[in-house]
């Protein structure tokens, strides 16, 4: 991520006296508000090391800050670049002297998180059907592209991710239009209030895809809302149930097994390894007295 500091002609300022005003030479040991990947927040954060790269051409000159800083929060470290950019429009036949300043660009190492994946999509691998597991790698890449800020591309992956639920659903190959209808006609996953958002959702991706429409964060977020909310309601909690149904099964199969595995018929040759073998029966003595019982508790005869 570049810092551009336009290119001084005339009595313009020098890259270096620019550079200085809008970046001290050294803030080692500052604190600065940045966005910490642990917290997923604003923070104050501590400069621990930093460096600067200075470079340019005709058009451009720009200076890179690179940090290594630590949240002042959780004390976790990690990297970041502010960038700014500065045009010399002299070189562009305007009026000499003329500078346009762009907004510093500041970029994260470990990027930021935008919109977390929920942790309940890891669900549609829990099967071996095709067209799940297909829908866990795209929707997987609308993340990717959602959290590097590629919205359009987002908005076309979003579009494409529902044609896939809208086939787990088993709506017929028709097109998209027909089958939002399909779908609320069969009572196969939207509700007739979900209709006309669903239809706006394909018709962003349409935007997106065919006339390089670029959605603002918001419009994004509500289209990620509708899409999750359908993939959940509709195919995660139907496997999840599916799971369950299977798990009870099993352990009501293995309490049985339990209930029969220690039930009190023992096999004959548990007795014969155990079993005491009692001495013969004496005779009476004289006098008519009962003999006493013989001693069982000794070890089995070899």
């Amino acid at each position: 991520m570049a810092i551009a500091i336009g290119v001084a002609w005339g009595n313009a300022p020098s890259l270096r006296e620019i550079a200085s005003e809008r970046f001290p030479m050294s803030q080692e040991g500052q604190t600065v508000r940045a966005h910490c990947p642990r917290c997923d927040g604003e923070r104050n954060c501590l400069i621990r090391a930093e460096a600067t790269n200075e470079e340019g051409n005709d058009i451009f000159e720009w200076t890179v800050k690179a940090r290594i800083v630590s949240c002042a929060g959780c004390d976790y470290s990690f990297c970041m670049s502010v960038s700014d950019e500065r045009t010399n429009y002299e070189y562009l036949d305007k009026e000499a002297g003329e500078y346009r300043n762009h907004p510093p660009d500041v970029a994260f190492l470990p990027p930021t998180i935008w919109r977390k994946t929920p942790v309940w999509l890891s669900v549609l691998t829990y099967t071996s059907e095709d067209k799940n597991l297909h829908l866990f790698g795209i929707m997987t890449e609308v993340y990717e592209a959602l959290n590097a800020r590629l919205d359009t591309l987002a908005a076309i992956g979003i579009r494409t991710s529902f044609e896939v639920v809208a086939e787990i659903l088993g709506a017929p190959d028709i097109n998209f239009q027909k089958k939002i209808r399909w779908l609320v006609d069969n009572k196969a996953g939207l509700l007739t209030s979900e209709e006309e958002a669903f239809r706006t959702l394909v018709e962003a991706g349409n935007a997106a895809a065919h006339r390089g429409w670029r959605p603002k964060p918001e419009v994004i977020d509500a289209l990620m809302d509708l899409l999750e909310g359908l993939v959940r309601r509709d195919i995660v909690d139907d496997i999840i149930r599916v799971v369950e149904d299977a798990q009870n099964e099993h352990e009501a199969s293995s309490r049985a097994d339990r209930v029969v595995q220690h039930s009190p018929s023992i096999p004959r040759r548990v007795f014969r390894s155990n079993i005491v073998r009692l001495p013969l029966k004496a005779d009476p003595p004289a006098g008519g007295d009962t003999p006493p019982d013989p001693d069982i508790t000794g070890s089995p005869e070899g």
